[in-house]
């Protein structure tokens, strides 16, 4: 089996879409320390509150640019 550059590719975005999901579960995470991989982390944590206006917010300024786009 060939390594192609397809297949390069398609590893890079796995591991950037795994990266990337699995930093929004540790935002969304209620954990105040987290120890992964011998990195500890002690934080605050997000209230469910806050947590909800800032996918309201990311959905809004969807809307916003989208309108924006349209009406070019």
């Amino acid at each position: 089996m060939n390594w192609t550059e397809t297949a390069s590719l398609t590893a890079l975005g796995m591991t950037f879409a795994f990266v990337l999901s699995f930093c929004r579960l540790l935002e969304q995470s209620r954990c105040t320390t987290i120890d992964f991989c011998g990195i500890k982390c002690v934080r605050d944590v997000f209230s469910a509150k806050d947590i909800e206006m800032m996918e309201r917010k990311g959905k809004d300024e969807k809307i916003e640019k989208d309108d924006t786009v349209n009406n070019v």
